[in-house]
């Protein structure tokens, strides 16, 4: 908008068509050149991730200019090619830069390119983000069938049935994967059940959706917590990740000797390492 204002006021001062057309090169060629680096160059610098604020800035400095910085380029050929029409068309007929033609033109129009430009860098953000969770997603998908190739089966904690259990249906849909579960892990889950957070009760009731689940395709193995005197011959304490690992370990060392700990806690794999429990490196 501040070239805007700039070609405006230059424009009033003396409607030549010279000007006029000087004008106009000018803003193609500045939002051109940016465009350009927005498109190909800044994407490598940042990321992907979009700003609010810099996209209606730079819709503030130029029309069109933040829906370039979204990667939107024909919204902002759109943008562009609207506000140079009608600006032509008005400094042409000269028009002394009253009424509501001219209010369009130089308010309305570069306003709604900057609310426009900040509405859609978040709707981009979300694609992006879900974007890169789904290629998170195909990658651990991959080391896991990796792993399941090599006649390995999974026996998981907790945080994975409530944090990936898109990952886990990914698994059911594509592979005959099975999953191990400890009944601690399903006392853990039975009472994030009834958890006082509403996300938290969703996501424990999807993992039992996913439970039963695998359950269904008969890809399910629910095995007991080790008793009290096999948890001290394990080395391991009566806490919540060492019964879980417990349960894993005592079953690994009593033939199982293909399963691997599945977990996104750093704490408990530590454990399970150090207890001589194999872990799954995703």
């Amino acid at each position: 908008m501040v070239l805007i204002f700039i070609f405006s006021y230059l424009a009033k001062k003396e409607a030549s068509t010279s000007l006029i057309s000087s004008a106009v090169t000018s803003m193609i060629v500045f939002n051109a050149i940016l465009s350009l680096y927005f498109l190909l160059l800044h994407p490598k610098i940042t990321k992907g991730k979009l700003n609010g604020g810099m996209a209606s800035f730079l819709s503030f400095i130029s029309i069109g200019l933040g829906q370039a910085y979204n990667r939107q380029l024909v919204k902002s050929i759109l943008f562009l090619a609207l506000y140079l029409v009608l600006f032509v068309r008005i400094t042409k007929q000269g028009d002394d830069f009253s009424g509501w033609a001219v209010f369009f033109v130089l308010f309305v129009l570069p306003i709604l390119s900057m609310f426009e430009a900040n509405y859609s860098s978040g709707k981009m953000n979300q694609r992006l983000a879900k974007k890169q969770q789904k290629k998170q997603l195909e990658q651990r998908a991959g080391l896991l069938t990796t792993y399941h190739e090599n006649n390995h089966q999974f026996a998981v904690d907790t945080n994975i049935l409530m944090h990936d259990a898109d990952l886990l249906i990914h698994l059911l849909g594509t592979k005959q994967i099975k999953l191990i579960i400890s009944s601690q892990v399903f006392k853990e889950l039975d009472g994030l059940k009834n958890n006082k957070e509403k996300l938290t009760r969703m996501r424990a009731q999807l993992a039992f959706d996913v439970i039963e689940a695998y359950q269904r395709k008969g890809l399910l193995k629910l095995i007991q917590v080790p008793t009290y005197d096999k948890l001290q011959k394990l080395a391991l304490s009566t806490s919540a990740d060492e019964k879980i690992i417990a349960t894993y370990l005592y079953e690994f060392k009593n033939g199982a000797n293909n399963l691997l700990f599945l977990s996104n806690d750093k704490g408990a794999r530590i454990i399970a390492r150090n207890a001589g429990m194999p872990v799954a490196e995703v």
